[in-house]
C-alpha cells in the first residue's frame, strides 16, 4: 500500500480498491462529499451563534449604557449635579474603552488570520507588520 496525503486516495489506489469491491470508489467519494457538507454544516452554525452571541451583548451593553446615562441625568436633575455628573463621564468613558478594546481584538484576529493564510500557502511565518525584511 502506497502512503497518501490528503482526504482521497490517489487514482492507483482508487483502481486497486475498485478492483477488490466495485463500489469502493463511488462510497469514497461519497463519504468525502457527506463529510464536506457536514463540516460546513457544523461551521455555518457555528458562525451563526458567533453573530448572535455578538448582536445579544451589544444589545445589552446599549441598554445598560442607556439606562446608566438615564440614572445620571436622573442624579442631575434631583441636585445630585457632582455624582450624576461623575457617573456619566465614567460611562461614556467605559463606553470609549470598550470600542477601543474591541477595535484592537479585530485587529489582533485579523493579523492572526492573515498570519495563518501566509503560513498555510508559502510554509513560511510571515515578519511582524511593523518590521521590514533586511536589505
Amino acid at each position: 500500500m502506497e502512503p497518501f496525503e490528503g482526504p482521497l486516495p490517489p487514482p492507483s489506489v482508487l483502481e486497486r480498491y475498485e478492483a477488490l469491491y466495485p463500489d469502493a470508489p463511488r462510497i469514497i467519494f461519497s463519504s468525502f462529499e457527506e463529510q464536506g457538507k457536514h463540516r460546513r454544516a457544523i461551521e455555518d452554525f457555528a458562525i451563526r451563534q458567533e453573530a448572535r452571541r455578538a448582536m445579544l451583548g451589544l444589545w445589552a451593553g446599549y441598554t445598560l449604557s442607556i439606562l446608566f446615562l438615564f440614572v445620571c441625568a436622573y442624579l442631575i436633575l434631583s441636585g445630585y449635579e457632582v455624582a450624576g455628573t461623575i457617573l456619566g463621564v465614567a460611562d461614556l468613558a467605559t463606553l470609549a474603552g470598550v470600542f477601543v478594546y474591541g477595535s484592537q481584538q479585530r485587529r489582533r484576529e485579523r493579523e492572526r488570520k492573515a498570519e495563518g493564510m501566509v503560513r498555510a500557502l508559502t510554509g513560511r511565518t510571515p515578519l511582524p507588520a511593523r518590521e521590514t525584511p533586511p536589505g
